[in-house]
């Protein structure tokens, strides 16, 4: 099994590994249609996300900010940034953009 930890800059190996996280999410309702303009945007959600793996304490930080894109009034796109702090890392810190 391979599991995939952000911001990480060595390998491990391990038999066992479990994780917990938690998080809290805040939605917003942003009606900007524009009908002369092709791009709108439909809603935000502001999130922070902690999670914890039993490797050494090895922890991560996610801030975050996600939208729903409306190009031309029919195609929706959702869009993540994110801010990941690690201090077990050699960068402390990345930012992150997902599109989904």
């Amino acid at each position: 099994m391979e599991v995939e930890i952000l911001n990480l800059d060595k390998n491990l190996y391990t038999k066992d590994i479990t994780s917990f996280e938690v998080g809290l999410y805040k939605s917003f309702d942003t009606p900007l249609y524009y009908f002369s303009f092709p791009i709108s945007l439909q809603r935000t959600t502001l999130y922070t996300k902690y999670k914890k793996y039993n490797i050494d304490g090895f922890k991560t930080n996610t801030f975050g900010i996600e939208s729903d894109i409306v190009f031309f009034n029919n195609f929706q796109l959702p869009i993540n940034f994110e801010y990941v702090k690690t201090p077990y890392s050699r960068d402390k810190s990345i930012f992150v953009y997902l599109l989904e």
